[in-house]
């Protein structure tokens, strides 16, 4: 079950899980309401609060998860409800999963999705950093932006939210996936004094402007039809877009996997083909200046034709970028090889003494 606590700073905490706490970022003015809250953020008991159960697995991580959302409900609707934030800034507060103790190490999810996209990763990170796993403006339970706003103006929103994570003069480490790869690279390019090293899980935003929105347009996807959907053919659906899109492997997909679709899918308020489909990455990637990591699914399904197409324009544009391919998995590549990527981003992140060279992660040009 979920928790609601009070941050540090009188920030509302909504979401308590296995520890952890969900924080909103930014402040905005008393009373501001809360847009298409789920039902889950109305519970009133805690999962686990015993911190001392940090460590627990990803599968158990997963199991309660799922567990949440069986139990609040979410497939019958959204409840609206009013939060008090103690600030009186007129920024907008997103909602970040905070777990973890360490250096600051914010993530960024891809399209249609929500902290959860980092569900599998989470559990080892935490043990080095305090992960913060924001769910990105109109998307999870963050507020809803115009549909019209630019993406320069939906990436500054990001940038007044995490400006004062970890203290405002202080660097982070940030990761993003997909979409949210997008947002971490145009993020770093105009804050350098705020992101000290990035690493791009899958990013979009790499095609040249002939190219834009082809990756999504071969796929064989199957449209959800008009309310009422009956539970198992909606389920069905969704297994059937998660391969075309995410996975190599159909035994990736349990039935947990498709709840935190299905509940990801359903908070959606945005579109990011705007940012994934067309040429920002490409755009902003050669301003980049510090350290940076690209981690690739070899079997990338939204990479056409294939996953150079992605990985060429990194190696062009930035160099010194060190990438790693994760053999025989897809674009969702950290939930279906957990594993090597945690290794990776843990390596890349983990403070050292002396200068480093990044491509000694693993030894290799590609993750086994």
């Amino acid at each position: 079950m979920l928790a609601e606590t009070v941050h540090e700073g009188g920030q509302f905490a909504g979401h308590c899980m296995v520890g952890a706490k969900l924080v909103y970022h930014g402040c905005i003015l008393l009373g501001w309401r809360a847009p298409r809250m789920t039902k889950r953020a109305r519970l009133t008991e805690c999962v686990d609060s015993n911190p001392g159960r940090v460590g627990a697995g990803v599968g158990t991580d997963i199991e309660r998860f799922a567990k949440v959302i069986k139990e609040a409900n979410i497939r019958q609707g959204f409840a609206r409800r009013e939060d008090r934030l103690s600030d009186t800034s007129k920024k907008m507060a997103l909602a970040c999963h905070i777990e973890g103790q360490g250096p600051e190490l914010v993530m960024f999810h891809g399209g249609t999705g929500s902290w959860t996209h980092w569900i599998r990763n989470i559990p080892a990170l935490r043990e080095h950093f305090t992960v913060h796993a924001y769910d990105l403006p109109g998307n999870g339970d963050s507020p809803s932006v115009p549909g019209d706003i630019t993406p320069h103006d939906y990436v500054d929103i990001v940038g007044e939210s995490i400006r004062e994570v970890g203290g405002a003069t202080k660097p982070v480490y940030l990761c993003g996936f997909s979409f949210g790869g997008v947002v971490a690279t145009m993020l770093t390019a105009r804050m350098p004094e705020k992101v000290s090293r990035l690493a791009l899980v899958a990013p979009g935003g790499l095609r040249s402007a002939s190219g834009a929105g082809l990756g999504r347009s071969r796929l064989n996807l199957r449209k959800m039809p008009p309310e009422p959907v009956p539970e198992d053919q909606r389920r069905a659906i969704l297994r059937h877009n998660l391969m075309q899109m995410m996975f190599v492997h159909d035994s990736t997909i349990t039935e947990e996997t498709i709840d935190i679709q299905r509940d990801n899918v359903a908070r959606q308020r945005f579109n990011t083909q705007p940012f994934t489909g067309g040429s920002l990455t490409r755009a902003e990637l050669p301003k980049v200046k510090v350290p940076t990591l690209g981690v690739f699914g070899a079997r990338d399904n939204l990479s056409w034709p294939d996953v150079s197409a992605r990985v060429d324009p990194c190696r062009a544009l930035m160099p010194a970028m060190h990438i790693e391919l994760i053999p025989d998995a897809g674009h969702w590549v950290q939930y279906e090889r957990p594993e090597p990527v945690n290794r990776l981003l843990i390596e890349f992140f983990k403070p050292v003494s002396g200068p480093r060279d990044p491509r000694g992660l693993l030894n290799s040009k590609s993750a086994e």
